[in-house]
């Protein structure tokens, strides 16, 4: 994705269960000051949301940061992070019934495993805890320009957010008073009792969850190249979520059923400046941010380990298997809306950093503020 224009770089290594799990993040600006309190934020925030199982009880994911930095600041050289692992891998000996929706089958054919667990520790998302981590430092570079990211819970099981985001912005400091990370207490409320009905019938659930950019300069991304779009990439981001299997931009689901006039964003002049009369494209047009706020919402399927999901087969001896149940979540959307915001801020620094470069965080941001400056003359 994006081949030689990529800026920014992540990568990750670890396994679900081993000592620790690793992250790089290659190309940030030096002269970063690292808020550990707000990395912590990120973590605890993952780490929680009604409806998690008994691991995040369990994981503390204190953030370390082990290289690219010198007193707390970034220094341009790639940055090292690690999370302690303190989860013990429950022990079936080698397994060789897969799991439906997992990565069991699929690992297990593709790399010639002769152990599913094998896969499995790859495949697990404990690797977003890291990305969390990574993802949380670009967030703080955003800061820095000041952009805003953040997410809140739409929708679980068949309870719903109805309202647009427009209409709800009044609400989302409420967020991070619910247990679900929903701005709404009764739909709060509801979404907890949906988490509740669907454990106790040995269910699992999914829904979606929106992430918000706010203050993004217009001209982020390209329509030159297919691979230069920036809501290409930004779905391509959300989609390396486990669980993600949709992903809208704007309106794009209702605008779909609609007409043309009645979908696109006008244009108004008000106070000698260009407006929008609505933000239905979601902030992003022609593969380019048009400096409305940026609204992408994202839809997870339910979480694919549930005690009433148990018909498999035996790929030892080709026969109909049941299958042992491996400790998991009821929900992960609140939590996995904290892994969105982070990819989101990755993807959005890196954008920013392809348009503007920069070797450091004042020159990047002096950029940044004459472009800025340039298009409200």
């Amino acid at each position: 994705m994006r081949g030689e224009y990529i800026m920014l770089r992540m990568m990750t290594a670890g396994e679900s269960h081993g000592n620790k799990i690793v992250g790089v993040l290659d190309g940030m600006p030096s002269g970063l000051k690292l808020d550990m309190s707000c990395l912590r934020w990120f973590m605890e925030r993952r780490r929680g949301g009604y409806g998690r199982g008994k691991r995040m009880e369990i994981e503390m994911d204190e953030p370390k940061v082990v290289g690219g930095v010198h007193d707390g600041v970034t220094t341009g050289a790639p940055i090292l992070v690690e999370l302690e692992n303190r989860g013990d891998n429950p022990s079936f000996g080698v397994r060789s019934v897969p799991r439906p929706g997992h990565a069991d089958y699929v690992g297990y054919l593709k790399y010639g495993l002769e152990d599913l667990n094998i896969p499995a520790e790859r495949a697990s998302a404990r690797e977003t805890a890291i990305r969390t981590l990574l993802g949380a430092i670009c967030y703080l570079a955003l800061r820095e320009l000041d952009i805003e990211v953040f997410a809140f819970t739409r929708s679980i099981g068949k309870v719903s957010l109805e309202r647009k985001y427009h209409e709800i912005e009044d609400l989302l400091s409420k967020r991070d008073s619910s247990p679900v990370y929903c701005p709404d207490e009764r739909v709060s409320e509801l979404m907890v009792e949906e988490i509740d009905l669907a454990k106790s019938k040995g269910e699992s659930l999914g829904g979606s969850f929106t992430v918000v950019a706010r203050n993004v300069p217009l001209g982020l991304g390209s329509y030159v190249q297919w691979d230069r779009r920036l809501d290409a990439a930004l779905g391509f981001s959300l989609l390396s979520i486990p669980s993600v299997k949709a992903v809208e931009i704007g309106e794009a689901i209702d605008g779909s059923k609609m007409y043309g006039s009645e979908f696109q964003d006008g244009f108004i002049v008000k106070n000698g400046v260009v407006r929008r009369v609505s933000n239905r494209a979601g902030g992003i047009e022609g593969g380019v941010s048009n400096g409305e706020d940026i609204v992408i919402t994202a839809y997870l399927k339910p979480i694919p380990t549930a005690p009433a999901i148990d018909r498999s087969v035996d790929l030892k001896t080709m026969e109909e298997s049941p299958l042992a149940y491996i400790r998991s979540d009821t929900v992960v959307v609140p939590a996995a809306s904290v892994v969105g915001e982070a990819m989101v801020s990755f993807t959005l620094l890196s954008f920013l950093l392809e348009k503007f470069g920069g070797d450091s965080m004042s020159e990047l941001k002096r950029r940044v503020e004459e472009w800025r400056g340039r298009l409200s003359r």
